[in-house]
């Protein structure tokens, strides 16, 4: 039998059908029943089908299977290992379009073209889908209820497309099925690209690896989050909508764990959606790229950091504010810090960098010494830039300038309205200079609560190039 596209389906609707080694009763069609049809697509199902597809062990050469199961009340089971091969890679593979009640993978789906799964998705074992042989793109819906393991299950998802792309693009994302079910544990996507939207729970690590990651996403994990290119450089981050990658599973894990991003992040267009990272009391934050406006990129809104010990680099071009805070671990063992391996950190809002927990009044003094917010970017000599547009500037945490310059100015170059306040808390030292300019109009205070200026490394010099009242 040879055609360009063939239809099997039972002529009662909610008939089961059981494909490759699946039998039971109802339309069974065997491996070798299956590999005599020669069509491009054999699609199994019809839109309006009501019952389910039952998928064994199958492999199919030089063709696509579609599996049509939309219904009301119909869906999919794939019980055994589904392998598409074929002579035109990327143009062969598997297409499932379900009826939102959940198509359930029992098995592993390897393709030399693309998978396509338009549904609701539990997972019945822990699962990879691989295209990455052709290229193929993995493309998850989710349906209107996401992504879940099966009851009392915590599974594993991971996605390989190679050149391709992965779209993981569910408003409801990876979940628990509305408290019906379980969790999915580690999510690991690979490709050329790769989308995830949604919000999202975990119980366990993401991993994103793709030159471009697309996030439109809430990521509520319970273990670390790193984002790279797949083999370990630089990925370039666009985000689309409020984005939040929170690896204390939203406080349920307060320790936390580490979030890693080796790459830039900049915005699609310019908006007012807000990044935000959180690690928890020990876990660490590491981004090597710039954050915000990223060559002809748009602007982010507002950028919040939090974790043991960040190290991140630059941040300019926000339209919101710009938070950086390394928190101590409890207990004291491991002080917060901040490490700045960038040269420019500007919001059109306020900005505040902190080190580590204050005592109580009246002192107020650091968790440690070692609570430090430290200059790493550029060479020695350098210049490490602070700009607001108009609002406050705080620094909380023993300033360490490293050989390295600090300008702090509130004023945006002279060309904001109004301006706002410097407030340098703590020690600064680090053989560098020190220049602060808050207008006309905003008050300084350094050393306002602990420390001094170079009293343990003299810097180069200090300038108030404007200010209200200095002190």
């Amino acid at each position: 039998l040879a055609a360009g596209r063939i239809t099997s389906a039972p002529v009662t609707a909610g008939r089961d059908i059981f494909l490759g080694t699946a039998t039971c009763t109802g339309l069974v069609l065997d491996t070798a029943e299956i590999q005599a049809i020669d069509a491009d697509t054999i699609q199994i199902g019809k839109t309006g089908y009501t019952g389910r597809v039952t998928l064994g062990t199958l492999a199919l050469a030089d063709t696509t299977r579609a599996i049509v199961a939309d219904g009301t009340g119909g869906g999919v089971t794939l019980d055994g290992p589904f392998t598409a091969t074929g002579s035109v890679p990327g143009g062969m593979g598997l297409e499932i379009t379900g009826s939102g009640a959940g198509t359930v993978l029992n098995g592993n789906i390897t393709s030399t073209g693309y998978a396509y799964i338009d549904d609701a998705v539990e997972l019945a074992a822990n699962v990879t889908i691989d295209s990455s042989a052709g290229g193929g793109d993995v493309y998850i819906t989710g349906g209107s209820t996401g992504i879940w393991s099966s009851m009392g299950e915590e599974n594993d998802l991971v996605a390989r497309a190679g050149a391709g792309s992965v779209i993981l693009a569910s408003l409801s994302g990876l979940n628990d099925n509305w408290g019906a079910a379980d969790l999915v544990r580690n999510v690991t996507l690979t490709g050329g690209s790769i989308l995830l939207g949604g919000g999202n729970v975990i119980s366990g690590g993401l991993s994103l690896g793709a030159p471009q990651v697309t996030l439109g996403a809430v990521v509520r994990a319970a273990g670390p989050i790193s984002i790279d290119d797949g083999a370990g450089g630089d990925a370039a981050v666009v985000i689309v909508s409020n984005t939040i990658l929170d690896a204390t599973q939203e406080g349920k894990v307060s320790a936390g764990n580490a979030v890693t991003i080796r790459g830039t992040v900049t915005a699609l267009e310019a908006n007012n959606s807000f990044f935000s990272l959180k690690a928890g009391t020990v876990g660490d934050v590491l981004v090597t790229g710039r954050i915000g406006v990223v060559g002809s990129g748009a602007a982010l809104g507002a950028v919040t950091i939090t974790g043991n010990d960040l190290t991140v680099a630059a941040i300019a071009g926000l339209r919101g504010g710009l938070f950086l805070e390394g928190v101590d671990a409890v207990g004291g063992g491991d002080p917060g810090s901040v490490t700045l391996t960038g040269t420019t950190y500007q919001a059109d809002t306020s900005l505040a960098i902190s080190a580590g927990s204050r005592g109580p009044a009246p002192d107020y003094s650091l968790g440690s010494p070692e609570n430090r917010i430290t200059l790493a970017g550029g060479v020695a000599g350098a210049t490490t830039s602070f700009v607001t547009g108009g609002f406050d500037a705080e620094f909380s945490g023993n300033v360490n300038l490293a050989g390295r310059n600090m300008s702090v100015d509130t004023t945006s170059g002279g060309t904001a309205t109004s301006s706002g306040l410097i407030w340098i808390y703590d020690a600064v030292d680090g053989s560098g200079t020190l220049t602060l300019d808050a207008g006309t109009g905003g008050n300084i205070l350094v050393n306002h609560l602990t420390g001094a200026v170079g009293s343990t490394t003299p810097l180069v010099g200090v300038t108030v190039t404007n200010g209200n009242d200095v002190g």
